[in-house]
């Protein structure tokens, strides 16, 4: 009868203790990264920005979203708690719906502080003008160099106006930071270095190709001149293209109106994202 007895309470507790592991061994595995409230245009959970810049964001983003109806957010957090950023980023945009539905013009500024990781997400409609590459380039070029030398608000505070210029090179805001992005100067240099190259070559073979020997010294000075003008106006145009038009924060609109950094009834327009965007780690 005790053994009965005995063989019967092995069976239950093997069985509660399995049942144990499956629920609590199991858990963090599946375990998500909770999703925080959208309180307003800057989400600052993580507690790393200081109170002006989060003063100066929300009134350049909503005059921004008044301007265009593109809506940008900013969102820190403390941690990912072993979630993945970019299962968190997308399941974060699905929640929020940052931009406007049908136009899908969305665009999220993740950062992690404690996993020192950070993603812009990028909605359907803005893939266009941001896209993988470019995104990339903000976090590289933006983004990192100021997190590694703890500036936050610098790093926050470009991205966000590196974003806004991609997407919307006509956009007017007093104070607004014209970032340098050394990757597209670069390029530009070579690429309008090799057209005044072509510019000249082809202007001086045309001379060389007239019918009458008597304007070939005529026409020859004639084109070199041409192509030197035209090398000065390209040298001009890229100078104009990357001159610096602001400093490294926001004026303008001051501290009044606004969302004020958090609450005033901010909320996404149902726009949606499709996992576009870059990923980084500082």
């Amino acid at each position: 009868m005790n053994a009965l007895y005995n063989s019967r309470f092995k069976v239950a507790a093997f069985v509660l203790l399995f049942a144990g592991l499956l629920l609590f061994g199991a858990a963090p595995a599946g375990a998500e990264t909770p999703i925080p409230a959208l309180t307003g245009r800057i989400v600052d959970n993580g507690g790393m920005l200081s109170y002006g810049a989060k003063e100066s964001l929300t009134n350049l983003l909503e005059a921004y979203e008044q301007a265009t109806t593109n809506q940008i957010v900013v969102a820190t957090i403390p941690s990912l708690e072993n979630e993945e950023i970019e299962q968190f980023s997308i399941r974060l945009a699905d929640a929020w719906q940052i931009g406007q539905a049908g136009k899908d013009n969305g665009a999220i500024l993740l950062i992690a502080r404690d996993d020192r990781r950070m993603r812009i997400e990028i909605g359907y409609g803005l893939e266009g003008v941001i896209n993988d590459a470019r995104a990339g380039d903000i976090l590289r070029d933006v983004l990192i160099p100021a997190f590694q030398r703890g500036d936050y608000d610098t790093g926050v505070t470009e991205s966000v106006s590196a974003m806004i210029r991609h997407i919307s090179p006509d956009f007017e805001y007093e104070g607004l930071a014209d970032v340098n992005m050394d990757g597209d100067n670069e390029v530009g240099s070579v690429f309008g270095g090799l057209f005044s190259l072509f510019a000249v070559i082809m202007i001086v073979l045309g001379a060389l190709g007239g019918r009458s020997k008597r304007h070939y010294k005529r026409g020859l000075t004639s084109s070199i001149g041409q192509a030197i003008l035209w090398s000065l106006l390209s040298s001009s145009s890229g100078s104009n293209r990357n001159r610096h038009r602001g400093g490294g924060g926001f004026g303008g609109f001051g501290g009044g109106g606004g969302f004020g950094g958090g609450g005033g009834g901010f909320s996404g327009g149902g726009g949606g994202f499709g996992g576009g965007g870059a990923s980084g780690r500082w």
